[in-house]
């Protein structure tokens, strides 16, 4: 057998899947396999380390939280924040409130101004408690008033993050990691923009395989932390869709060993 191309897409689970194949793939003894390319969708930027913000709410401290996804602007965080407020005071804002009524009472409130600067706005009564507020962090507002209700910020793309991704795959031989046997492939830079993102290897890294055949292949993709890579591939800014519209795909090559 000479080398081999294969291409290899997620399902359900972006960072844990098995691809099957139709037919055994048979390779003699003494080839390896690398990674070439992959696409994947974004990697969350708001998770349950910095998901949260508190409102000081008639002397008490209230904790809201937006959904867990990856934010592409700073308007969106906003926004989230936004429909967080209305859904703990649902029973103000309620569609039966006549507009005027809810003026009277100060209802929270977002938008753009006329100079294009988004603005999130509490009750008049409610203030912001900024030094419990990881999740403004993320457009960079590091505020440490507790007298103000009412936020505006440019709205900006959020910074692109770059993350270590760990690649395992039951292909690969054993080898040595922390004093521990692991079947690492290689190691990805996740790149987190808008829509697919691509990284393509300039010099694969090439690892022994561990089986001779295979009718599929699995993969996993963990952090630094050895947990899965959150991998946005809803793109839905944290909604509970379950279509998957940017699964990963790995670009794979089979080659004899190189001595």
């Amino acid at each position: 057998m000479g080398d081999q191309f294969i291409v290899v897409t997620s399902g359900a689970k972006p960072s844990r899947f098995t691809s099957n194949f139709n037919s055994v793939i048979n390779v003699a003894s003494g080839y390896e396999i690398g990674v070439k390319s992959v696409f994947h969708a974004p990697v969350y930027n708001v998770t349950e380390e910095n998901d949260s913000f508190c409102v000081i709410k008639d002397d008490l401290k209230v904790n809201l939280n937006i959904p867990h996804g990856f934010y592409d602007r700073s308007c969106e965080v906003l926004r989230a924040a936004f429909k967080s407020i209305l859904e703990y005071n649902k029973d103000v804002t309620d569609e039966e409130v006549d507009l005027i009524h809810r003026l009277e009472l100060g209802a929270p409130s977002f938008g753009t101004n006329p100079d294009g600067r988004s603005y999130l706005k509490l009750f008049r009564s409610e203030k912001f408690k900024f030094d419990e507020c990881p999740l403004f962090e993320i457009f960079g507002c590091y505020l440490d008033s507790t007298g103000v209700n009412k936020i505006e910020i440019e709205d900006f793309p959020l910074k692109t993050t770059v993350e270590c991704g760990f690649l395992y795959s039951d292909t690969v031989k054993h080898s040595i990691i922390n004093n521990s046997f692991a079947r690492l492939m290689c190691c990805i830079p996740l790149y987190s923009t808008k829509g697919y993102n691509y990284y393509e290897f300039v010099n694969p890294d090439y690892k022994p395989l561990s089986v001779n055949s295979f009718t599929d292949l699995s993969f996993v993709i963990t952090n630094s932390n050895g947990l899965d890579v959150m991998f946005d591939h809803t793109q839905g800014c944290g909604t509970s869709c379950n279509s998957v519209n940017l699964p990963t795909v790995l670009n794979l090559h089979i080659r004899p060993t190189i001595t």
